[in-house]
């Protein structure tokens, strides 16, 4: 019977499956579950990396966000995807928390049909099969990067970085340029040593 089935499921994966990982570490959902817009700020202000990564991270502040999402969601909160978040200023932030809602809404109402997604989101304009440089578009010269480990689309004409840097010039720059990669001597060496 029915009733049988389920107790059967129930006793296979527990009373309660979102009591246990995987899906007890998972962040809220942006479409059923929204996290407050205060606790948002406090969970980003206590980061120092990019945006983009943070939105990526499925138990820091959202679950269900992937690279495109991430992606528009800066595009559309005119933030640059690898500004630190704990540099982010109030209006910055929310503007990044309205537009994850947005976004998120806005694709699970059109049922993921890209063909239904508004006109003026970058969406329509990154799938070029390109991971660095840049080229034109309708929105403006769209850039390629690397930030928190994706493939990242950006405008820099409108995304700008935290406003509460030090330096508000827009910034054109990424994880992997934060970090240096270092010469190859070093490594030669360092792996000659563990020889």
């Amino acid at each position: 019977t029915d009733v049988e089935g389920q107790a059967l499921l129930d006793l296979l994966r527990g009373a309660d499956p979102f009591t246990s990982p995987p899906l007890s570490a998972l962040a809220a959902d942006p479409v059923a579950d929204p996290l407050p817009l205060d606790e948002f700020r406090v969970r980003m202000s206590k980061s120092k990396a990019p945006v983009k990564a943070v939105l990526l991270d499925q138990s820091k502040v959202f679950c269900g966000v992937g690279n495109w999402v991430a992606d528009e969601v800066c595009y559309q909160a005119a933030v640059l995807p690898s500004a630190p978040c704990n540099e982010l200023e109030d209006e910055q932030t929310a503007a990044v928390h309205a537009q994850v809602l947005a976004v998120c809404k806005t694709a699970c109402a059109a049922n993921a049909d890209s063909e239904r997604f508004p006109p003026g989101w970058m969406f329509h304009q990154r799938w070029q099969n390109q991971t660095s440089g840049s080229m034109d578009s309708p929105l403006g010269r769209i850039h390629f990067d690397t930030v928190g480990g994706r493939t990242t689309a950006f405008v820099p004409a409108k995304q700008k970085k935290a406003q509460g840097a030090s330096n508000n010039a827009p910034l054109v720059e990424t994880a992997a340029a934060a970090k240096p990669a270092k010469p190859k001597k070093r490594r030669a060496k360092a792996e000659e040593a563990d020889e």
